[in-house]
């Protein structure tokens, strides 16, 4: 039997207070609930954006200093960004 999860999704740039206290209440969660912790995550901004405040690695990095199960990696393009809501889970 595949193990349930609590799931975070978000670009998460710049890893601030926000993301991290989100982060944390999915640790939490996980924790007490005894859930896989996961993030998903997205290769690039679903929108253009100027000024990112890190590129894809260091966000990575910023990332995995969390005590997540796994965090997952999507390629957001045209065609993903043409997934329902309903069919996204």
């Amino acid at each position: 039997m595949k193990k349930k999860s609590v799931v975070t999704v978000g670009f998460f740039d710049g890893v601030h207070i926000g993301h991290k206290r989100l982060i944390e209440k999915v640790i939490t969660e996980g924790k007490n609930k005894n859930l896989e912790t996961v993030l998903l995550t997205f290769d690039r901004p679903p929108q253009p954006v100027s000024g990112l405040l890190s590129i894809f690695e260091e966000r990575l990095e910023l990332l995995k200093n969390f005590s997540l199960d796994k965090i997952e990696i999507i390629h957001f393009d045209k065609n993903f960004s043409k997934i329902s809501p309903e069919n996204f889970f």
